[in-house]
């Protein structure tokens, strides 16, 4: 059988057993069924890891997140007052993953600012959580091992749990790839620690942490997607700042993104001024903020100002034409359709009809309106 990565290998060892509250997450092995007839020393390894992975009782003055005591810093944000509650109520379920402390960060700390006396690997809201509620004592899951096993463990410990958003999943590369001895290693790693192991995948994840936050925020909350987040941060970042919050604020979809980007970006060059400018004109601005609009009503508004700015002489005959659309009066069952960006000359009548004497009374009706001064000035 062919030898297996021994980057995979060290990780599968490292993940082999994970526990989680009075639960043990048994990772599922790569290797097959044939993984049962692994070696004694191998099996070894596993129960040694399981081991390290003791309940402790931590006062939370020991489990500081600051910076010479944190693994890491949290894949997450503040404590939800969810989070709390149910902590409030029911206990702390699954108790944070800890790791000793490092003893030169120790000696480099002076006393009284915070060293503390474990490096918190994942669980950082939860901590946080009790420490709101005053526990005296926090239960933890004490785990020893190298860096990088660390950093795996708090990977898995919250994507085996739960599905990490686009953020999360960037900062949880991040961390991997901090300890990763091989930049090569990563798709390997982040599969073993729970994470999607594709290329392509972690090429467009990994930087968004990296991202301006009104970007990552966006993305966070699920107002733009993973293909406009990339698209923005190619921006200056004043403008993708501007854009992201504009975007969370009218919660356009993707396409209707796409379109105000790419209208605002080509007015910016065609007039020789920053995107930001083009979106804080005092038309838009009006637009984007009407108080006596919906979101999906200014996010339109919006779109029609910028149509208008980025095409004016298109807009001023689609603008034309409504008006002498509407002059001519015509039946619901008789419709006129320009000819498309108005390029050619040759409009289109459309007519619905059920009876012949229905048919005739549309043609008479047609008659009519060919005399019509209306059409006349559509026609040209």
């Amino acid at each position: 059988m062919e030898s297996e990565d021994p980057i995979v290998a060290d990780a599968r060892v490292a993940l082999a057993s994970i526990d989680v509250g009075d639960a043990t997450f048994r990772i599922s092995d790569p290797a097959g069924p044939e993984a049962a007839d692994a070696p004694p020393d191998a099996q070894t390894d596993a129960s040694t890891n399981a081991s390290t992975n003791a309940l402790t009782d931590a006062p939370p003055d020991a489990l500081t997140d600051a910076p010479t005591n944190a693994l890491t810093n949290a894949l997450t944000d503040a404590p939800s007052d969810a989070l709390t509650e149910s902590i409030r109520r029911l206990g702390l379920l699954q108790p944070p993953l800890i790791g000793p402390p490092d003893p030169a960060a120790q000696q480099a700390t002076p006393p009284g600012d915070g060293a503390g006396l474990y490096r918190i690997i994942s669980g950082f809201r939860r901590i946080a959580a009790c420490v709101r509620l005053g526990m005296d004592v926090i239960p933890a899951r004490l785990h020893r091992g190298t860096d990088l096993d660390r950093a795996l463990a708090a990977v898995a410990d919250n994507a085996l749990c739960r599905p990490l958003s686009l953020i999360e999943s960037s900062r949880a590369l991040r961390l991997l790839e901090r300890f990763a001895p091989d930049p090569k290693a990563l798709p390997a790693l982040a599969a073993a620690a729970g994470l999607p192991g594709s290329a392509e995948w972690i090429r467009k994840t990994r930087p968004l942490c990296d991202l301006p936050e009104p970007i990552r925020r966006g993305v966070a909350d699920g107002a733009i997607p993973l293909a406009m987040a990339l698209s923005l941060a190619r921006l200056d970042p004043a403008d993708g700042s501007t854009l992201a919050r504009l975007f969370r604020d009218l919660r356009p979809g993707l396409n209707k993104q796409r379109e105000i980007l790419l209208m605002a970006r080509e007015i910016a060059l065609r007039d020789g001024i920053a995107l930001t400018a083009v979106l804080n004109a005092p038309e838009m601005t009006a637009a984007i903020e009407d108080p006596g609009r919906d979101r999906n009503q200014r996010a339109e508004a919006l779109r029609a100002l910028l149509r208008a700015r980025r095409y004016p002489a298109l807009s001023a005959a689609e603008a034309a034409f409504e008006r002498d659309r509407r002059r001519l009066s015509l039946p619901p069952e008789i419709r006129l359709a320009p000819p498309p960006a108005f390029e050619s000359g040759r409009f289109t009548f459309q007519l619905e009809f059920s009876t012949p004497a229905e048919l005739a009374r549309h043609i008479e009706t047609l008659r009519e309106l060919s005399r019509a001064d209306a059409l006349i000035r559509i026609l040209g």
